[in-house]
């Protein structure tokens, strides 16, 4: 697979990550966060298994000690996001999670001993920059909350960086399995001792969000991201799915609220947009470097 090719599929997850934020906030009314985690990614485990059940026949000690890393700090992810919401406020919350455009590559980087190089410089500065427009600028209070939310962009970070690492020596496709299985035993076992339960109301708008997410966010997702990463690098990765929030923000345009309305982006969250774009394009066009090719171990 060419690194271009591995791009493409990595904005097709991000924009399928950016459609699920207007379903997913039409049926919090209906469901909670965590109970919703659960069904989402158990229904993404039961495809998985079904598809790829002969993979999970070549399971040994190594690739389950590191799938289950990789489960725990996407478990960390999507569960510390949720918490901070309930803490601060969600330009917070989009700002501080989206600080993994600066952790991944720096981190990546001194574990590798090797320099940033000056277009992914610019495209990180630029980036930052888009997400505090996007964003609508930042509370200087430091909370709880923002705590909370800068743990999950580590967790974000470790997952990006830990996968670049594990799939060059395991299978990345049982890597990508079992990073979404061991989520979900995390998320019933979170459901079940948290007292918030398995029960929701059977709206459609849930069942179309469950369903979606669970095929197409999950399991497509990250597999597929794990799968992809042998092709390209941690810090485009990142840079690619700094692009989340702006798939979020078109999206939300067109999928109205449960009200009817619809959400408007204002012009500074507009002018994040177009930075955030400009980046991944300057990372695109100018900083792609030449990634080689890894035999694939499927």
């Amino acid at each position: 697979m060419k690194s271009k090719h591995a791009d493409m599929l990595l904005i097709l997850i991000t924009a399928i990550w950016g459609l699920s934020f207007p379903l997913i906030r039409n049926s919090l009314p209906y469901i909670s966060e965590i109970t919703y985690l659960f069904y989402r990614f158990m229904l993404a485990s039961i495809i998985l298994v079904l598809i790829f059940w002969k993979k999970y026949k070549l399971i040994n000690s190594s690739v389950l000690i590191k799938g289950t890393i990789l489960g725990i700090s996407l478990f960390g992810a999507l569960s510390f996001t949720v918490f901070a919401l309930q803490y601060t406020t969600a330009s917070n919350v989009a700002f501080i999670t989206g600080l993994n455009i600066v952790i991944v590559p720096f981190f990546y980087n001194l574990i590798l001993k090797k320099k940033i190089d000056l277009i992914k410089k610019i495209s990180i500065i630029i980036a930052v920059i888009g997400l505090v427009f996007i964003s609508g600028g930042l509370q200087l209070q430091f909370n709880q909350g923002d705590l909370l939310a800068f743990l999950c962009a580590l967790c974000i970070s470790a997952q990006i960086i830990l996968t670049d690492i594990f799939a060059r020596s395991e299978d990345s496709i049982i890597l990508g399995c079992l990073q979404v299985n061991v989520a979900t035993v995390i998320y019933f076992i979170t459901c079940f001792i948290s007292g918030v339960g398995f029960s929701f109301d059977v709206k459609e708008i849930v069942v179309i969000t469950i369903v979606f997410t669970g095929i197409a966010g999950t399991a497509l997702a990250f597999v597929g991201q794990t799968y992809v990463q042998k092709y390209t690098s941690p810090a485009h990765v990142a840079i690619i799915f700094i692009l989340e929030p702006v798939f979020g923000a078109v999206f939300a345009l067109i999928i109205p609220n449960l009200d009817g309305t619809i959400e408007m982006i204002s012009p500074i969250k507009g002018i994040g947009c177009a930075l955030l774009i400009l980046a991944m394009i300057l990372t695109e066009t100018f900083g792609r470097k030449k990634i080689s090719k890894v035999s694939e171990c499927d």
